[in-house]
């Protein structure tokens, strides 16, 4: 498995222990980014977190991506962010400023090719499309298949496209030959 080729996201839910701790294993394992992905802590929590994990990214040699806190990565110097459709969607609509002027990486989460072509031409430098295989992180949906990936990453033209969902390092090989610039893997670090 080439490590450069993995993108990281986390769950403190999975962790055994404390969540910082899983993210120095996973930064020891030197992935090429970390995002930083835990939707359900306030605003004040994310932030306490991710200066942590900013820390131990930066200690490492990896690329932290805030998922979605824009403000506070701003006011914590983190340089790279992850953003859902909607909430490019909206930051573009309040503010109107090209994201990828702020900050040196823009990572959009894409279940569509139309999303994809959005994300590109609003400034992402890289999509996280999903998902590919089914997943327990999304119980129930089938998941859009390799076709799919192809298709994505045709469509994203230079933008580097990772595949997410029941991504392992088993199956990343199939994941590379769709031209894909590699995978995210969530649970497959807790185990």
């Amino acid at each position: 498995m080439n490590r450069k080729q993995i993108i990281a996201v986390t769950n403190r839910h999975l962790a055994d222990g404390d969540p910082l701790d899983a993210i120095r294993k996973i930064a020891a394992i030197r992935p090429r980014a970390l995002i930083l992905r835990e939707k359900d802590l306030s605003e004040t929590e994310y932030a306490q977190m991710a200066l942590q994990a900013l820390e131990i990214c930066d200690a490492a040699g990896i690329q932290l991506f805030m998922h979605s806190h824009i403000e506070t990565a701003q006011e914590i110097g983190c340089r790279a962010v992850h953003l859902s459709i909607p909430s490019l969607e909206s930051y573009l609509e309040k503010d109107g400023k090209n994201l990828s002027e702020q900050f040196d990486a823009v990572s959009v989460s894409c279940h569509s090719i139309e999303e994809v072509r959005e994300a590109v031409a609003a400034g992402a430098t890289q999509i996280i499309l999903g998902n590919i295989f089914e997943t327990d992180c999304k119980k129930g949906k089938p998941g859009r298949g390799l076709d799919f990936l192809r298709e994505a990453v045709e469509a994203a033209g230079s933008v580097p496209v990772y595949g997410i969902g029941g991504i392992t390092p088993e199956n990343l090989d199939t994941v590379l030959q769709t031209g894909a610039a590699g995978g995210c893997m969530m649970s497959w670090w807790y185990r």
